[in-house]
């Protein structure tokens, strides 16, 4: 039978002269009912806890894939708005198409502690707005596969007719675009790969992404009958090299 708490108080009230022992008795007696009620209390807590716990793993798995579904969908739309934009050229100006993608990425730049490095880029007639796209993917490549203390580095360069003959079997002048970097590199049996629509040398639980970035770079390329290459090893970073036509006026 539980002893209450009233209960104890009416037994020391009316029998005043109980031993010292009996009164202890029934406070250990009070104490393990309490002790057990402490204890039920605690588990059922822990229980909540650990209910709480799982939805929210639950919930951020699914807000996790949400929001990769967004980056896809958003990616698929940059991948076609590309396309569309084909015939918009015009004179654009590297240093300004550097400028704005070093902006968009100040906070991973300033998080990734990267130092980032170009050269005087030249003025080119070609489609702003799919050389924006390019450098923003070539560098957000580099931001993503980093290492602690990433380098960038962005040169241009001016090939001859002859020297591009020799280089991309065209002889016609071309600049070339190199951006550099000191990440994670990846293995040169996989440079193909890479270029490929939703193909991915990583999980998605390591790297973020969509797989689509290096496919509209790629694509953005072709479309300016330029050319692209890359050079890399694992652990010791990617080199890419963009071949623009150089349109004279």
């Amino acid at each position: 039978m539980t002893l209450t708490i009233e209960r104890f108080f009416l037994i020391c009230c009316r029998s005043p002269f109980k031993t010292a022992s009996a009164v202890l008795q029934t406070m250990g007696l009070l104490n393990e009912q309490l002790e057990q009620k402490v204890q039920e209390r605690t588990s059922e807590l822990l229980k909540a806890n650990q209910e709480m716990e799982s939805l929210s793993q639950y919930l951020g798995k699914i807000r996790a894939s949400a929001n990769r579904m967004t980056a896809l969908i958003q990616a698929v739309l940059n991948y076609s708005r590309i396309l569309k934009t084909e015939n918009l050229v015009e004179q654009v100006d590297l240093n300004e198409t550097l400028t704005g993608v070093l902006s968009d990425f100040e906070i991973v730049i300033s998080e990734k502690n990267a130092t980032i490095k170009a050269d005087k880029l030249p003025l080119i007639k070609s489609n702003g707005l799919q050389m924006h796209q390019l450098f923003s993917n070539i560098i957000s490549n580099s931001l993503k596969f980093s290492v602690e203390t990433l380098e960038i580095s962005i040169s241009c360069t001016h090939l001859s007719s002859e020297e591009s003959n020799a280089r991309v079997g065209e002889e016609k002048e071309f600049i070339v675009l190199k951006f550099a970097d000191n990440g994670i590199g990846f293995n040169p049996a996989f440079t193909e790969k890479i270029f490929i629509p939703f193909q991915r040398l990583h999980a998605v639980e390591e790297f973020h992404g969509t797989g689509i970035g290096l496919s509209i770079v790629k694509k953005i390329v072709d479309q300016n009958g330029a050319a692209i290459s890359v050079e890399s090893k694992e652990g010791e970073g990617t080199m890419f090299s963009i071949f623009l036509p150089n349109h004279r006026e």
